[in-house]
């Protein structure tokens, strides 16, 4: 992970970048992603089984060049039952940090020598999370839970050094050599978080915590010579905390979240992280529409200490299914800034919810 950060430096220096999903997240452990009980409250009283699929498209520009790149990846399987005596128990698994992205520099010279990199990454840091909670007088709640960090990336450097000499109307290159560099990150690690909610009408308010216990990040570097080298170091990966309030009526429903990232100074350039959505939902005959508007300033900064923010809006629908639950198709559009470089990109989220299915098919077979 040095090695990853020195290089990550050295070439986000050059000028004229071009990359897609995203150049941002080369920095830190990568673009940070919220489970689901901290952007939205979900109904208590009955089982659900939740999976959703990401897909999405990044349009990236410094001003002078550009680069698109689309990706399609799983996004999050979430799951609780409702125990007896006002218990509940969920498990949830689900993209903590994505470490996809795409990098190319312009020629960079250093006396006779010219220098042109591209950096691939593929991969990223999921959570496995199970939690257990107590419901009161349906009123209020307590919940715990535990979250086993996993996952690995790949990354490969391709670095081409030139030596070019001008002759009249053409350029001759003298001296070329390329090498290409393989790094797989494995990373391990674990956290603890926890809950609490009040309901009174058609108010609910809900806080969280998540404390980090550390994150171990194994590194191996191979080359076209065929050497390898193998390096480990452990990071603390930020906190969270925040809290949603939540309104709902018979036709209708308005969600407020806020979640703070916030980390101690060890090696990953952390500062204080925030994100901030509103999500609304209306209710018709047929079919649910959701709407939805959110601001997020990342948890790092780009090399030149630049803040790195985006904003975005989101339009979605959810289609019931008799007996089952719902299909769920949103739609996200956003700008995503930091220092000279722009993202917009669109994300496509598809997805089922399943309510009480154990339940409604034992009713249906007689049990």
């Amino acid at each position: 992970m040095k090695r990853l950060a020195t290089f990550t430096v050295l070439l986000l220096s050059f000028n004229g970048i071009l990359e897609a999903n995203s150049v941002f997240s080369s920095r830190g452990l990568g673009q940070f992603r919220a489970p689901a009980e901290y952007l939205s409250i979900a109904e208590r009283n009955m089982t659900l089984l939740e999976g959703d699929f990401l897909f999405e498209y990044d349009y990236a520009t410094d001003g002078k060049v550009y680069d698109g790149n689309f990706m399609v990846r799983p996004e999050r399987l979430n799951f609780f039952f409702a125990l007896p005596a006002r218990f509940g128990l969920s498990a949830q698994i689900t993209e903590r940090y994505n470490l996809d992205f795409s990098i190319q520099s312009d020629s960079a010279r250093s006396g006779d020598f010219t220098l042109i990199r591209k950096v691939l990454s593929r991969g990223g840091i999921g959570g496995f999370r199970i939690g257990v909670d107590k419901s009161f007088y349906d009123i209020g709640y307590l919940g715990i839970g535990y979250e086993r960090l996993f996952g690995g990336a790949w990354e490969r450097w391709d670095s081409k050094v030139l030596i070019l000499r001008p002759d009249s109307d053409s350029t001759i290159v003298d001296f070329e050599e390329t090498t290409v560099d393989s790094l797989l990150y494995h990373f391990a690690g674990n956290g603890l978080w926890g809950m609490a909610g009040v309901k009174v009408g058609p108010v609910e308010v809900r806080g969280f915590y998540g404390f980090p216990l550390g994150l171990t990040v194994t590194t191996e570097l191979a080359t076209l010579r065929d050497t390898s080298t193998t390096d480990s170091v452990s990071y603390t990966q930020p906190a969270e905390f925040g809290g949603i309030a939540r309104f709902s009526a018979r036709k209708m429903g308005l969600e407020l979240s806020y979640l703070q990232l916030k980390g101690e100074e060890n090696g990953l350039g952390l500062v204080p992280g925030h994100h901030i959505q509103l999500n609304s939902l209306w209710k018709f005959e047929h079919i649910d529409l959701t709407a939805g508007v959110g601001y997020n300033k990342w948890y790092v900064q780009t090399v030149d200490t630049s803040t790195i923010s985006d904003v975005f809006l989101s339009l979605g629908t959810r289609i019931p299914i008799k007996s089952y639950g719902y299909g769920t198709i949103g739609l996200t559009g956003g700008l995503r800034k930091g220092g000279d470089l722009s993202e917009y990109y669109v994300e496509l989220r598809a997805g089922l919810l399943f309510k009480e299915l154990w339940k409604r098919r034992e009713r249906m077979w007689g049990g």
